[in-house]
């Protein structure tokens, strides 16, 4: 049997990193193989449940780990899942509390750079029960220097003072059911005294934030003043991802993280309150005017009209006017530095009638070359369902009116019916260098 070289049979493997199916047949080839494979495999773990099909819980990770040692130093990422839905049989008792094998595992994987936790928001006396073993395993990965990712949901906000070197950090604040407000007493717990924080403030350079239905009973910026009551700074933020599911209110806590990385943010994704589409007007517009060092901001927004037969949902459903007036907030900055502006439209327009009027004052604003001397690229998405072949339409016309108006900028259109591409509309102008 032709045998080939160590080097060679690694990098035919690392194609292969990404395709799970393609990895666990590779590793029954022969004992080589296996090695090889299983580092790509275990490279990402999620522990869950056992009444989940396939799940892998701690205790047959715990077996793995013991039986092929070198996998410890291979794991990279683990996500621990211990939600009130994550059976596809319904609701999933509650685990982690009485877990002992992940408070053995942890400690031992010293490769570990990311980390996941997301717990449930109906059942949060189990948190204090967790065992001492387990919180300290966890609070011992959290202050680890090579952990650079962490997606927490539904824990203590006081584990955040234990890891000062993360760089990429993941928040969801609440639920959206109305045992959310459980929510609020596990994420606000303190952590024992016997743990002492290793010093040092959590600075993340990238923020992911989901903010539930019910934020909190005192208000949104208790969130934020929640975040930097346990060590959090926002001054060194690059990247801010934020999503609300909940009202306008909850608008106030993007905002105060906003004015605190207000000297270094580049890049905002924002997907706003549903409330932006029928109340454009109302409380919840944010400040970007503030951002010196913005380039990149993406957007989420709804277009629905609804037909006759409707009557009492109204005719319009839109958040392009609330946008319109979050883009007039760049004013008060005078020269802004801003280069690239994403639109994703989810939109339900069967006659492919629209209202033109904020796309033409959109246009306007961002034309002005006092303001906005750096913006080139226009990027904009639209998503329906199908039977909209008259919105499409409607909308690919648009892209082109843009483009007419937006001298000198890239106007890029894609357009996605049911998740699938349906068209793609790329408006040149003479004057651009592409």
């Amino acid at each position: 049997m032709l045998r080939l070289p160590p080097e060679l049979q690694d990098e035919i493997i690392s194609l292969l990193q990404y395709d799970k199916k393609s990895l666990s047949t590779c590793a029954l080839v022969c004992r080589t193989l296996l090695p090889l494979c299983q580092k790509y495999l275990y490279a990402g773990v999620t522990i869950e449940s056992t009444t989940r099909p396939n799940a892998l819980s701690s205790i047959q990770f715990q077996q793995i780990l013991s039986k092929w040692t070198y996998l410890l130093g291979a794991v990279q990422y683990i996500e621990i899942i211990d939600t009130e839905f994550s059976s596809i049989r319904g609701e999933t008792p509650e685990w982690l509390s009485r877990d002992r094998a992940l408070a053995r595992c942890l400690p031992q994987l010293h490769s570990l750079k990311g980390l996941s936790i997301r717990y449930r928001q109906d059942q949060w006396q189990n948190w204090e029960g967790l065992s001492e073993g387990l919180l300290r395993a966890i609070i011992e990965r959290l202050s680890s220097p090579s952990l650079a990712y962490l997606h927490i949901q539904n824990v203590p906000l006081a584990l955040l003072r234990f890891c000062p070197n993360i760089k990429y950090l993941s928040v969801r604040v609440a639920g959206h059911s109305t045992s959310a407000l459980n929510s609020n007493i596990v994420l606000f717990m303190p952590i024992p005294p016997i743990f002492q924080p290793p010093g040092g403030i959590c600075s993340p350079e990238s923020l992911r934030i989901v903010v539930g239905s019910r934020p909190s009973p005192s208000g949104p910026t208790s969130w934020f003043l929640g975040l930097k009551a346990n060590g959090i700074s926002f001054q060194k933020l690059k990247n801010f991802h934020a999503r609300v599911y909940g009202s306008l209110d909850q608008h106030g806590i993007i905002q105060s993280i906003l004015e605190d990385c207000a000297n270094t943010l580049e890049e905002f994704v924002f997907d706003p309150s549903i409330e932006t589409s029928w109340e454009p007007f109302s409380a919840g517009r944010l400040e970007l005017g503030i951002m010196k060092r913005l380039r990149t901001l993406a957007v989420r927004l709804d277009i629905v009209f609804q037909s006759a037969d409707q009557p009492n949902l109204g005719n319009w459903s839109e958040s392009m006017p609330w946008f319109v007036g979050l883009l007039k907030t760049f004013a008060s900055a005078g020269r802004h530095p801003l280069e690239v502006l994403k639109i994703r439209v989810n939109h339900a327009i069967e006659d492919g009638q629209y209202n033109a009027e904020p796309w033409v004052e959109m246009a306007s604003f961002l034309g002005n070359n006092e303001t906005f001397p750096l913006f080139r690229n226009l990027k904009l998405q639209f998503c329906s369902f199908s039977g909209q072949e008259k919105g499409i339409a409607a909308f690919s016309r648009l892209a082109s009116d843009l483009a007419s108006r937006l001298e000198g900028v890239r106007v890029h259109a894609v357009f996605l019916e049911d998740g699938a591409l349906k068209s793609l509309c790329l408006c040149r102008l003479k004057d651009v260098n592409l």
